[in-house]
C-alpha cells in the first residue's frame, strides 16, 4: 500500500461495492512518502486502534516499532523493537540475521532509513536522508535578531530559473572568538 498511487486507489476503491459482504485487503510495510496514500491509511488505522476514530468495518493490525524511536533507543533495546515489528521474530525471522542487517545498515543514513522502513515499519520522511535527526537537534540554539547584530555573516543565494524555488541562506558566526568560526544557518524562503 505504501507505493500505491492515489489515482489508482480512486479507480479501485469502489470495486466490489455491490456485493453484500465485499472484502478489501491492504498490506504494506512503511514507506517514505509522508503525503501518500499508504501513510494516510497507516495514520487512519493507528487512529482506529487508539479509539480516536470508530470504524466497525476495518480490521487493523499494525506491527511496527514506535515511529519516534531514536537511534540510541534502538541500539539499547534492539530485540524489543525488532519483535514489535516482526511478530514471527525468533520463529521464521532469525534474530541473528536481522541484527546483522541492522549493523550493516548503520553505515549510511540511506541504508539505515531503508532498514527502519522495511524491517521495523517506521515511516521515513525522505528517500535519501543526508542528515540524522539527532544531529539536526544537536544544532538547536535559541537566539534572536539582537544576538546576530554585528556578527560576521556569509550569504548564499539560489535563484529560480523558471518554476524552481528560490532561497536565501544567511550564515552567522556563533559569536565565539575562534580562528575558524562556526556558522549558524538562517534560511529565508
Amino acid at each position: 500500500t505504501h507505493v500505491v498511487d492515489r489515482d489508482f486507489i480512486n479507480i479501485i476503491s469502489r470495486a466490489g461495492i455491490s456485493r453484500s459482504e465485499s472484502i478489501f485487503a491492504e498490506f504494506s510495510t512503511s514507506g517514505n512518502n509522508p503525503d501518500g496514500y499508504g501513510k494516510e491509511r497507516f495514520d487512519y488505522c493507528q487512529d482506529v486502534l487508539a479509539d480516536k476514530r470508530h470504524d466497525e468495518e476495518l480490521l487493523a493490525l499494525v506491527y511496527a516499532a514506535p515511529q519516534d524511536v531514536s537511534d540510541e533507543q534502538l541500539d539499547e533495546n534492539f530485540d524489543r523493537y525488532a519483535r514489535m515489528a516482526n511478530p514471527a521474530y525468533g520463529h521464521t525471522i532469525d534474530p541473528v540475521e536481522i541484527r546483522t542487517d541492522y549493523e550493516r545498515s548503520k553505515t549510511s543514513l540511506e541504508s539505515l532509513g531503508l532498514f527502519k522502513m522495511y524491517r521495523l515499519n517506521i515511516w521515513q520522511h525522505s528517500s535519501n536522508p543526508w542528515l540524522r535527526p539527532s544531529a539536526w537537534a544537536a544544532c538547536a540554539a535559541s537566539y534572536g535578531e539582537e544576538d546576530l547584530l554585528g556578527q560576521p555573516c556569509v550569504a548564499g543565494l539560489d535563484l529560480a530559473l523558471t518554476w524552481d524555488m528560490s532561497a536565501l541562506v544567511l550564515m552567522f558566526a556563533n559569536g565565539e572568538k575562534e580562528e575558524q568560526p562556526c556558522y549558524r544557518l538562517l534560511p529565508y524562503l
